[in-house]
């Protein structure tokens, strides 16, 4: 009886023990969520910046400046290309919220 005792209380310990983080890894999950997020955020940007230049690429008044039309559409070439995909933890994934991609 008391072996069946010691071995449920062992068993406890260990999914206890198992389950713990220490406070460095879970700054770091914080600190990598807050990144991520920023990152987003830029992307979000990035994507708004887009529509924009696309929209005044596209528009018919005449430019003030012919020659930076190329450029203008190289630059939303460009910035089309660019991804984003977060990173999972060795652990596996830190959080819910789908991930950015453009």
């Amino acid at each position: 009886m008391k072996l069946v005792a010691l071995c449920v209380a062992l068993l406890a310990s260990v999914a206890l023990l198992a389950g713990c983080e220490s406070d460095e890894v879970k700054s770091a999950k914080e600190n990598l969520n807050t990144e991520i997020e920023r990152v987003e955020s830029q992307m979000a940007d990035l994507q708004s910046e887009i529509e924009t230049a696309e929209a005044l690429a596209q528009t018919e008044d005449a430019p003030l400046d012919e020659t930076v039309i190329p450029s203008l559409e190289s630059a939303i070439s460009q910035a089309k290309t660019i991804e984003f995909t977060a990173p999972d933890t060795p652990s596996g994934p830190m959080r819910s919220t789908p991930r950015s991609t453009i």
